[in-house]
């Protein structure tokens, strides 16, 4: 199930929050660039840190002053 969802709207680059298929899994943060590539993908406990690092890489992939040429995903250290 789609939980949230961010998308910036240059570039066609979309940044998703994905909830578990099965309580034992985690939620997951990824980041789809143009022609449906993934960029990036991490996994948290809680949706409250999948949320947090999904508007953390919006923000600052809206913030780069090129635009989204050469956008890179970091791993956070709190992703699992």
């Amino acid at each position: 199930m789609l939980v949230e969802y961010h998308k910036h709207s240059a570039g066609g680059y979309a940044f998703i929050v994905y909830e578990p298929p099965a309580e034992s899994l985690p939620w997951l943060a990824v980041c789809i660039g143009p022609a449906n590539v993934v960029l990036g993908a991490e996994a948290y406990a809680t949706v409250e840190e999948a949320n947090r690092r999904i508007m953390e890489l919006a923000d600052k992939f809206a913030a780069r002053a090129d635009g989204p040429t050469n956008f890179s995903w970091s791993k956070s250290p709190l992703s699992q």
